[in-house]
């Protein structure tokens, strides 16, 4: 009998088997480094020296890690399902670009069974950052998309009569989008359409975001959530979250930089279809127009936010405030629009039962799970 570990984290559980297929596959805390580090070491290292490490935390029985992004410290072998960049390290400095080298050497250790990418767009990056990684480009290194996986728990959907409802979901308020989301309201009253607007999030936002200007930035946009017309929950459970989804026409994800985006995964499980971006893995999640709608934005050869690497400095420079303020506009513009007119044109229902089919068929959990068994019985027989 094997056994699996995997992480119980909210991402982990969308990347790893949802459904047990295989013998055992156990649940633990496998946290980045860096932030246990003082319970380890008895003091807080620097993120620089532990960049692209975890650490599991279980005291479980287990043959395989299956990890989510860092490298799992141990003896035990393991697999790696990853987002985006590879070895995880995020900034572009020279500290960052020293520690990614330095990791690259775990990926070709004994202990590494498999790098598996949850989208074409994380396989893309990988391949954009390791440019000066021989080793990555042989033909032995050939990873296979692994997509996140969700159940089913909706049927297809009508369109609220008399008031559209639309939930957006994020924490990072301005980053995922919020500020559209509040101006797309104000659009939509001076339009006469009839709508409400439900805003779970804890408004977090501001220079410390990687995306964010200054907080005066913001403080017009906050203040369009005091319209009768947006509800602010707040925080939230999943299952209330998941809950207010499945009773809305649309999940908004106008976000600036968003790997995967894994709450369109569940607002689309329950046959509510998401409008959102043009960006990173979400046209791999959203066919614009058949299950969802798309809106673009200025996005480099990867597929990200052509403004995502600006510097701190740079962020907090008046033009980058009015280059947001133009996009945000933009955006809601854009939005507005395609609602009216799908509004006008009906069509809703065949998109709510296209989302409803692409879960089924791209992101089914039992399907996931029958793939991750293959990819576990395939790594434990490899005698290395």
């Amino acid at each position: 009998m094997a056994n699996i570990l995997a992480g119980v984290d909210y991402p982990s559980r969308f990347a790893t088997p949802r459904v047990d297929t295989f013998d055992s596959v156990a649940r633990a805390r496998i946290p980045p480094l860096y932030s246990v580090s003082a319970k380890i070491f008895g003091q807080r290292l620097s993120p620089v020296i532990l960049k692209g490490l975890s650490f599991p935390i279980s005291t479980a029985p287990h043959d395989l890690i299956h990890a989510f992004n860092y490298v799992p410290l141990g003896t035990k072998p393991y697999v790696v399902s990853f987002e985006g960049e590879l070895p995880r390290v995020m900034n572009g400095d020279v500290a960052s670009t020293s520690a990614r080298k330095r990791l690259r050497k775990h990926f070709f250790s004994r202990r590494c069974r498999g790098l598996y990418p949850i989208s074409a767009f994380a396989l893309r990056l990988l391949r954009s950052y390791a440019r000066d990684w021989p080793e990555v480009q042989e033909d032995r290194f050939q990873p296979q998309i692994m997509y996140p996986s969700i159940q089913r728990r909706g049927r297809p959907k009508q369109l609220n009569k008399g008031e559209l409802v639309l939930t957006f979901v994020g924490g990072q308020w301005a980053r995922k989008g919020g500020a559209v989301c509040a101006r797309l309201s104000r659009l939509l009253t001076q339009r006469g359409l009839k709508h409400c607007l439900h805003i779970i999030s804890s408004l977090d936002h501001g220079p410390h975001i990687y995306t964010d200007t200054s907080v005066d930035f913001y403080k017009s946009d906050i203040d369009l959530l005091r319209a009768p017309e947006v509800t602010l929950h707040g925080a939230m459970s999943n299952a209330d979250a998941l809950a207010l989804m499945d009773k809305s026409d649309f999940v908004l994800l106008p976000t600036l930089d968003d790997s995967f985006g894994f709450s369109l995964l569940e607002a689309m499980a329950g046959g509510t279809p998401c409008i959102a971006t043009r960006i990173c893995a979400i046209p791999e999640v959203i066919d614009d127009g058949q299950d969802g709608i798309l809106v673009d934005m200025p996005c480099d050869a990867n597929g990200r936010w052509a403004h995502v690497y600006e510097d701190t400095p740079g962020r907090l420079n008046p033009a980058y405030s009015e280059m947001l303020d133009t996009l945000f506009s933009d955006l809601a513009l854009t939005i507005a629009d395609r609602l009216e007119a799908l509004v006008e044109s009906g069509g809703y229902e065949a998109m709510s039962h296209q989302a409803l089919s692409k879960i089924e068929t791209r992101f089914d959990a039992e399907l996931m799970a029958r793939r991750w068994n293959d990819v576990y019985a395939q790594a434990l027989s490899r005698n290395i």
